[in-house]
């Protein structure tokens, strides 16, 4: 089992990478979630005319 690495342990570098990480990935979730859609949508008039 896994355990925490205490705070003052962890370098600043880290620190900063990690906070740079969670950044892009909060950027990335709308573009998910459109590009999610856009599939659904796109998907969904191909099925139209085919039925």
């Amino acid at each position: 089992m896994a355990s925490l690495t205490p705070e003052s342990l962890i370098k600043p570098v880290d620190k900063e990478r990690d906070a740079l990480v969670k950044g892009i990935v909060e950027r990335a979730k709308p573009l998910q979630q459109a590009l999610r859609d856009f599939k659904q949508d796109t998907l969904a008039d191909i099925q139209g005319p085919c039925k």
